[in-house]
């Protein structure tokens, strides 16, 4: 019993440690995006047109290169500015950009994350806590059904479709939630396939304890008339 509220404990440090390692920014997929970054001189002074910068850009996962050094626009405020097309965010996940920056004096290189997600916002710790909250109902209201016998087959089976529905609930917030990455949301996809099976199973679990239990009182009822 101890391991298992260690294992859970476990789980939610990491888990709330993968909310608070947020990349450095955030992109709707599919949607182009002017990136802008403040630059200084190697004295700390704010970058002029003498400078010049360079953007790279790489795809997640394979680190495949989507833009390769190319050069960057000066916007007169000290910023650097590259216009990336809707083209090159149409891929779920974290991307890699590497600023490259030349004053003439010296040469700076930047780096940063950049998610990529369906809606442009990333996971919060309360979407994380619904999902646990959702998945400790379904395994209360299971344990629960547990408890009862067979001859309240229909208050047990009523547990289990309510801890089913709580199990549907959370699948369907995780599937939110793993929307940043394909690989996650086609995991979350399948679970939810796999619970709408499941509670459809549960229905004709039901029907059919239900019929026979009828058929059972009945053939009782018509013994006792006979008698």
């Amino acid at each position: 019993m101890r391991k298992n509220w260690y294992l859970f404990f476990l789980v939610m440090a990491l888990m709330i440690t993968m909310v608070h390692a947020e990349p450095s920014y955030i992109f709707k997929q599919d949607q182009a995006v002017d990136f802008c970054t403040q630059v200084y001189n190697s004295n700390l002074s704010e970058a002029t047109s003498d400078t010049s910068c360079y953007f790279t850009l790489q795809k997640p996962a394979t680190l495949e290169l989507l833009i390769d050094d190319q050069n960057m626009s000066f916007n007169g405020t000290g910023s650097f500015c590259y216009a990336i097309n809707a083209t090159h965010l149409d891929t779920l996940g974290e991307y890699s950009i590497n600023i490259r920056c030349d004053d003439t004096t010296s040469f700076s290189f930047s780096k940063f994350s950049v998610a990529v997600t369906t809606t442009g916002n990333i996971v919060s710790l309360s979407n994380i806590i619904l999902v646990l909250v959702f998945l400790c109902l379904c395994g209360t209201f299971i344990w629960i059904g547990t408890s009862f016998s067979n001859e309240k087959f229909i208050v047990r089976t009523g547990f289990y479709l309510f801890g089913i529905l709580m199990g549907i609930l959370s699948v369907n917030s995780a599937r939110i939630i793993t929307s940043e990455s394909t690989d996650l949301n086609t995991m979350a996809n399948a679970g939810f396939i796999l619970i709408i099976a499941v509670l459809l199973f549960m229905f004709l679990y039901i029907f059919i304890f239900a019929l026979i239990n009828v058929f059972k009182q009945v053939k009782n009822k018509r013994e006792i008339e006979w008698r």
